[in-house]
């Protein structure tokens, strides 16, 4: 699942990409991540698809990753570090960030690309480039 969400990332199959996310809402006053089970499909892919327009105009291109690590919390929680690849108004960056099969889907989190909301299945966000990639 790790594998094909990037490699469609790469091929430009943003919506192949986000077919296997986990949609959530992140609660900023809680600090707490609900599954989106209100938002409907058409919901989902919509907002999806307005992320994807997004990354685009703020030329944004994901190119490349690396597993580089597989971290084991007990017998049977665990996550990968990946090392990514974008390219950002024509300049190569790299980027930590970690992911995670939880419930048949996929989580994916990062700090260091300001973009990876854009690319992630967290549903409530708004769309302004972020500050650090200005």
């Amino acid at each position: 699942m790790i594998n094909y969400y990037y490699r469609a990332l790469i091929n430009e199959g943003c919506e192949d990409a986000f077919g296997v996310l986990n949609l959530y809402d992140y609660q900023e006053n809680t600090n707490e991540y609900l599954s989106t089970g209100t938002a409907s499909m058409k919901e989902g892919e919509g907002l999806l698809y307005k992320k994807t327009a997004f990354l685009k105009e703020q030329k944004y291109a994901f190119k490349d990753y690396d597993i580089i690590k597989a971290e084991y919390a007990d017998s049977h929680t665990f996550w990968h570090h990946v090392l990514v690849t974008a390219e950002v108004n024509g300049k190569k960056k790299e980027y930590h960030e970690i992911a995670q099969v939880w419930k048949g889907k996929l989580l994916v989190a990062g700090r260091d690309d300001p973009y990876v909301r854009f690319r992630d299945g967290k549903m409530n966000i708004t769309f302004q480039t972020p500050s650090k990639a200005r």
